[in-house]
């Protein structure tokens, strides 16, 4: 809530407008209390940024097509699916990752998977690194994804919220999700903040800021 005290010169000018501004409260919110800063174990930021998402991303029923086995299947959360404190993804991705997040061998997949990644290789291999260098070119495994950020998912706790969205949804970070880069993880300090940020980040203020 915002006040602001009128002239009785301002009353007297019609249409009236109510809109007070809220630089005033913005301030006051910013000197309130800890910093959310202070409440992080490590670094704000995504826990996956696919590269080549049309290949690696799908419904589930899709996949009945190219695969039985289901070594690598993952769902897939996307800024859309953060709603109401939970999200409930409708995509799934191949996620050819173990259970710390380290690559695993093409070998290691399920045949079907491997049948499904090798009729895209060339593309996948071809796919620019950082340097704008291809994978080929600088040694990266094709058949991965183009950045990882096992830290993230493996933090007790974490947080992901919505990265680009008219308000703020935040939600438990589930570890058998894989985030995509719309969706940005927080990790608390202490496990147990988790409750606590999840209600200031869905709070009307955390919306005003």
């Amino acid at each position: 809530m915002v006040t602001a005290s009128w002239t009785e010169e301002q009353a007297r000018v019609h249409p009236w407008s109510f809109d007070a501004g809220g630089a005033s409260t913005k301030i006051l919110l910013e000197h309130a209390g800890a910093h959310l800063r202070a409440l992080l174990g490590g670094d704000i930021g995504y826990g996956t940024v696919v590269g080549s998402e049309p290949i690696f991303v799908s419904a589930p029923e899709s996949w009945r097509t190219f695969t039985k086995g289901k070594t690598a299947l993952r769902w897939y959360e996307t800024g859309e699916d953060a709603r109401d404190w939970s999200a409930h993804p409708s995509l799934t991705i191949l996620n050819p990752y173990d259970g710390n997040w380290e690559l695993l061998g093409f070998p290691q997949l399920d045949a079907g998977e491997r049948t499904y990644l090798a009729h895209f290789k060339t593309h996948l291999e071809t796919r620019l690194d950082f340097g704008s260098r291809t994978y080929a070119e600088v040694g990266k495994p094709w058949w991965g994804h183009h950045q990882v950020t096992g830290a993230k998912y493996l933090s007790k706790g974490a947080i992901s919220y919505v990265f680009v969205a008219t308000h703020f949804h935040a939600a438990p970070a589930i570890q058998d999700f894989t985030l995509n880069r719309h969706c940005f993880v927080l990790s608390p300090s202490d496990p147990i903040q988790q409750g606590p940020l999840l209600a200031l980040l869905n709070s009307s203020a955390a919306l005003f800021w």
